[in-house]
This record gives structure tokens, sequence and C-alpha cells, in this order.
């Protein structure tokens, strides 16, 4: 289904090298926007049947987190600086520099959060950190300043093809299955996901996931921060009391 789908997306991508008037482009910019949109539901689609069909093989490689986790920022960038927002990367001292995990089951994990409350906390403040809670426990957390989750959505918000009419909206076009590709990729790596949210006072993903160390580690031994485009004059949100639910 693919091998069509980026065929037409090759087509389209080679046209838009052409003379083209300024109507024309705009028109082709809709079909390219669509075309990737629906490549990305089509790839979400195959990511969570793969996930339930088969227990998942993990594949460990020795995995660099400054490099992986500068990726999905820059990767969430250009959208976030059309929004109005602020995207922001740290890491605690005393994080190892690189792991021994399954990069492609972290990334997804990552990925997806990120690129959740990039689409539901448009214009807003984006937090990411990562710190090295045990012995061979990181932790990744994810926070926006957008409209949160009501807590009545909370046992349904990671199962597949769900979409909160009441709280994110409808918005943005999605096929609710991040969240639930979240979860089983989390529980692949023997991992705990915790999400903290009240209604209208953003959200916050907590995730733990054991890791190996490598023999020789480096660590982050001061604070380090990657930023990402300015947050517009937003104003911010008031503190909000934390409802709980973990996998």
């Amino acid at each position: 289904m693919r091998t069509p789908l980026n065929g037409v997306i090759g087509a389209v991508d080679l046209l838009e090298r052409t003379e083209l008037t300024d109507l024309q482009k705009k028109y082709l910019g809709y079909v390219s926007t669509s075309l990737n949109t629906l490549l990305k539901h089509v790839n979400d689609v195959l990511v969570v049947s793969k996930l339930d069909s088969s227990k998942v093989i993990l594949e460990k490689e020795l995995v660099n987190l400054r490099d992986l986790m500068s990726d999905i920022v820059q990767e969430n960038s250009a959208q976030v600086e059309q929004s109005g927002g602020r995207i922001t990367l740290t890491f605690a001292p005393n994080t190892p520099l690189e792991v021994e995990t399954d990069p492609r089951l972290l990334k997804t994990i990552v990925a997806n959060l990120v690129g959740n409350a990039v689409k539901f906390a448009a214009g807003e403040k984006i937090s990411i950190s990562v710190e090295h809670v045990s012995i061979g426990t990181l932790a990744f957390t994810i926070k926006d300043s957008g409209p949160g989750i009501q807590s009545s959505d909370f046992d349904s918000v990671f199962e597949p093809f769900t979409v909160l009419d009441a709280s994110y909206g409808r918005h943005s076009e999605g096929t609710g299955l991040g969240l639930s590709i979240v979860a089983t990729s989390v529980e692949a790596l023997d991992g705990q996901i915790e999400l903290h949210s009240e209604f209208g006072n953003g959200c916050e993903f907590r995730v733990q996931i054991p890791v190996d160390l490598p023999e020789v580690c480096s660590e982050f031994t001061t604070r380090d921060s990657l930023k990402a485009p300015p947050l517009r004059n937003n104003p911010e949100p008031t503190k909000n009391k934390e409802r709980k639910r973990c996998l």
C-alpha cells in the first residue's frame, strides 16, 4: 500500500520543481500535505498491526541520547515555529550520553509523545526532559501547556483509534493511534508510562525505560539544554492539580 503512495508523493515532488503558477503551487501544496498525512496514517496502522500480531523482538544497540533526542526536536521545530510555540530539550546531570536499547522503539515512543504535544498544544510551550532516575532506568518527560485531558478520558486515551472530542478537540486530524503505539512500545521495552493532567491546564507524559549501560559510560555533567523557536506572547498557564494514570 505504501509503494504506490510513495510513487504519487514522488511524482508530486517532481511536479513542484517545474514552472507553475502561484495558484497551481497552492493546489499542489494541498495535494502534497494530504498525501503525507495519508502516508502517516497508513504507517501508524502498519505499526500497530506489527506490534499486535506477534511478540516484539528487541534489537538493542548503542544509542547516543543527545543525537536521538535532538533529531526529534529538529523534526518538530518547523511546525512549532509556524504555530508560534517553543520546544525545549533538557538532560539532567548524571544522565548517560549513551545507552543500550532498541533505538526504533525508543524513538517511536518519544517522537509520538512530542508529536502529540506539538499537534494538540499548538502555539504553547513544550518541554522535554531526560534523567537517569536509578541505575539502568531513564525517565523521559514530555510536558505541554495546552488544553489538557479530562480525567474521565484517562482510561481510554491509550486505546487504539481514540480521538478525544471533549479535551483536545477535533481541530487536528489523526487516526487516534499515536498513544496506543506509545503504550505498546513502552510495554515491549518493559517500561512504564504515567499521565498527569487536568483539563485546561496542560498535560505531562512520563515514561520510564530500563536500559543497559556500556562499560565505559560518559555522562552529562551539567544540565544540558537545546532550545527551538521562541514562544509568542502567550500568558503562562496556572499551576495545575495533577491526576495520574499508570500503565
